[in-house]
């Protein structure tokens, strides 16, 4: 994930927060790390409430597979 995101920030920019879910791509280490030193706040949905955010969870799916 950290990959892909260094790959958009060359391209776009770094965005102010991400809104994710629970996935071990977002709540590793290595994630949290990258987030912390370009300021970009992890907002994550609620555990076991998908419906929080339809559109992360359909790109989540598109992304593993």
């Amino acid at each position: 994930m950290v990959r892909v995101l260094k790959q958009l920030r060359q391209e776009h920019g770094v965005p102010e927060r991400l809104h994710v879910d629970n996935g071990p791509e977002f709540i590793s280490h290595v994630m949290n790390q990258w987030a912390y030193e370009h300021g970009v706040a992890l907002h994550f949905i609620r555990p076991g409430n998908l419906t929080d955010n339809g559109r992360i969870e359909c790109f989540n799916g598109k992304f593993r597979d």
